[in-house]
C-alpha cells in the first residue's frame, strides 16, 4: 500500500524508487514478468547516478544470469563496474564478469562469430589479466583468421600488441599482426604495427620474421626499393625477393635468386 501510495503521489525519484522496489519484490517472489523486465528496462534509461541504478544494474545482472543470457550480464556487470567501481562486491564481480567473458569466446558459444567479436572488443576491459586473457585474445583470432575475418582479427591482436604486451614479446606478435593486415589488403597498417614496435633488441630470428612482413607491405604500398633494400639483411629471404621480382618482371633479380640447378638438370 505504500509504494502504491508513493507511486501515485511522491516526486519523481519516489516514484521511480517505488517502482524498482516492486520489481525487486517480484524477483524475490520466483521471476520477472515481461511487464517487470520492461519496467526495469524504463528506469535503467530514466535514472542514472545513484544507488537506485546501483539497485536496477544488480537486479539486471541477476535477471540475465537466470536467463544464461551471457551479453545481458556483461552489460549490467559492465556498467556497474565501470561507473559503480563494482560496489562492495567488486571482486566477486569481476571474477563472474571475467568468467562470462571466457564463456563468451568459448567455442561452443551459440553466438556467430562476428557478435562475439563485437562483444569482446566492446568488453575488453574486463578481460583476464596476464596469460589467461592472453589466450583467450589469440583463440578468437585464430578463429577469425580461419573465416576469412582478417581485419578484425588484426584489429584484435593489434590492440593486444599496444595495450597488453610488452618487451620482447612485441617481436613475434608484431609479425602476426602486420601478416593479417595484408591478408586483409591494409599495407600501412601492416607496416604500423612493425615501425610502432621497433623499439627492443629483438633476436635475429624475431628479426628476419619482422623484416619479411615489413617488406611485402612495403611492396603493397609501392615501394619496392625499400622493400629490397629491407630484405638484404634478411637471411633465406631469396624466395620473397624473387615473388616481388617476378610480380614487377625484374627478371634479372627473379634469375639471381633462382636456386642453381644440379648438374643432372643441366643436363
Amino acid at each position: 500500500m505504500r509504494l502504491g501510495r508513493a507511486r501515485e503521489s511522491g516526486d519523481y525519484g519516489q516514484r521511480i524508487d517505488a517502482d524498482l522496489s516492486l520489481v525487486e519484490l517480484a524477483a524475490r517472489k520466483g521471476g520477472l514478468s515481461g511487464a517487470d523486465t520492461a519496467t526495469l528496462r524504463r528506469i535503467r534509461f530514466d535514472w542514472r547516478g545513484d544507488d537506485i541504478e546501483v539497485r536496477a544494474l544488480r537486479l539486471s545482472i541477476d535477471a540475465a544470469r537466470r536467463a544464461h543470457d551471457l551479453a545481458g550480464t556483461l552489460e549490467a556487470g559492465a556498467t556497474l563496474f565501470r561507473y559503480f567501481s563494482g560496489g562492495a562486491d567488486r571482486t566477486a564481480l569481476i571474477t563472474e564478469l571475467q568468467a562470462t567473458l571466457a564463456q563468451l569466446l568459448a567455442p561452443d558459444s551459440p553466438l556467430p562469430l562476428d557478435r562475439i567479436a563485437g562483444l569482446y572488443w566492446e568488453y575488453r576491459d574486463l578481460a583476464p589479466a596476464a596469460a589467461a586473457g592472453d589466450l583467450l585474445v589469440s583463440q578468437l583470432a585464430d578463429r577469425l583468421q580461419a573465416a576469412g575475418l582478417y581485419e578484425r582479427a588484426g584489429e584484435l591482436l593489434d590492440h593486444q600488441l599496444r595495450v597488453r604486451t610488452r618487451d620482447l614479446a612485441q617481436g613475434p606478435l608484431s609479425a602476426r599482426v602486420a601478416s593479417l593486415f595484408i591478408l586483409a589488403a591494409q599495407p600501412a597498417r601492416a607496416l604500423s604495427a612493425i615501425r610502432d614496435t621497433d623499439t627492443y633488441a629483438y633476436p635475429d630470428e624475431m628479426l628476419g620474421d619482422r623484416h619479411r612482413v615489413e617488406a611485402v607491405a612495403l611492396d603493397q604500398l609501392g615501394r619496392t626499393t625499400e622493400a629490397m633494400a629491407v630484405l638484404q639483411t634478411v637471411p633465406d629471404a631469396a624466395t620473397i625477393r624473387a615473388e616481388i621480382a617476378w610480380k614487377h618482371h625484374d627478371w634479372k633479380t627473379v634469375a639471381a635468386d633462382a636456386p642453381p640447378r644440379s648438374r643432372a638438370a643441366r643436363e
